[in-house]
Parts: C-alpha cells; structure tokens; sequence
C-alpha cells in the first residue's frame, strides 16, 4: 500500500509539472531532492472517487461561461477515450472499477485515470490548453516520440505530451505496469488507442 501512494504521489508530481508549464511558470529549482520535496496534490481515495457515467468519445464535456458571459472552448471527455478492457490489456491487470473523472480548473482542461485493483498499474490521460504546449516542453525538456501521427514527446517524469490536431487543447499519457515508473512503451500503446478514437 505505501508503495501505491508513493506512485500516486509520482503521478501528482508530473501533472504538477505539466500544469506549471502551462501556467507559464518553470519550477523554481531543477534538483531532484527539491522536486521531491514538493508537496503533490493529494489523490480522492477510492471510497471518493465516484464512477463516471458511459459516454462516447465524441462527448465533451463544457466549462462555465468565461466572464464576459461566452462559453468557453469544450473540455474533451477523456473517460470516454479509453474502456476498463483497454486499461486490461495494457496494464495486463484487473481494473479497480471505472474510471474516475478530475474536475478542470485553469490550464487543466481535465483528467482521467484508471486504476488496478492491486499493484501500480494505472493509466492516466490529462488535457491542458494548447498554447502552453511549447512552455511544457521547454520547462520539462523532454525527448521527441516518432510514430504517432502527431508532434509527441517524452519524459520518465513527466509522460508522453502529443499535440492533438485542431483541437485547442494538448494530450498528457501516463501509464504503468508493474513498477511506479512511467512506462513508455504502455503510454504509447495507449496513446495510438487514444489518437483513433478522437
């Protein structure tokens, strides 16, 4: 158990660095002791997190009306981008249940993460407003990916970031397997699901 809450709180980290890059901030300090040293948003336990409703993909879900009174560009539905079968055969583990769905705030268009029912398998798929795609990449210095379709990079930290096309918002993919390290190959894997389905 310990050792799940340690990945959860790496998975915390690495949306915090993506959603400090989007807000146009670089981390104070690059050393590795301060990044752990940071505190992670704590993780809904799973007697929170409340299964989300079936949707198809091309749902969305849409943000409150910006200030001035017109709505703001549609949140993608994430959840409904990839099924408890797919989070199967990747993680080549059991799912816990259904997804669970964050809520989006500022540059976070969203998130949502599948977890097993043991161990550290989880996927997780987290949208961020594209035009701080480029401070994302400049902030974490991440390596470029090639096969997917689309401009996408790489960090064991960090995920796999892919630029989705005409769309306003950008892509993070994590998964795991049997270790809480991101692992690339899985996050490619579900990255080339995710890609068919938008």
């Amino acid at each position: 158990m310990r050792r799940r809450v340690r990945a959860l709180a790496g998975l915390g980290l690495a949306v915090a660095l993506v959603a400090l890059g989007g807000c146009g901030s670089a981390p104070e300090s690059s050393s590795a002791d301060d990044a752990q040293s940071s505190t992670a948003p704590e993780s809904p336990s799973s007697s929170e997190a409340s299964p989300s409703p079936a949707r198809t993909p091309a749902q969305t879900r849409s943000p409150a009306p910006s200030a001035g009174g017109t709505p703001a560009a549609a949140n993608p539905d994430l959840c409904g981008l990839l099924t408890v079968a797919d989070f199967e055969a990747i993680t080549g583990q059991p799912a816990a249940g259904e997804p669970t769905y964050g809520t989006p705030m500022t540059a976070n268009r969203g998130m949502c993460t599948w977890v097993a029912k043991e161990g550290f398998a989880l996927v997780m798929l987290a949208a961020y407003d594209a035009a701080d795609l480029e401070v994302a990449l400049t902030a974490t210095g991440i390596k470029p990916v090639e096969g997917l379709g689309t401009e996408a990079h790489w960090d064991p930290k960090v995920g796999l970031l892919l630029e989705i096309a005409d769309a306003d918002w950008y892509l993070q993919v994590i998964a795991t397997g049997e270790s809480p390290e991101f692992d690339r190959d899985r996050s490619i894997e579900v990255a080339r699901l995710v890609l068919d389905r938008l």
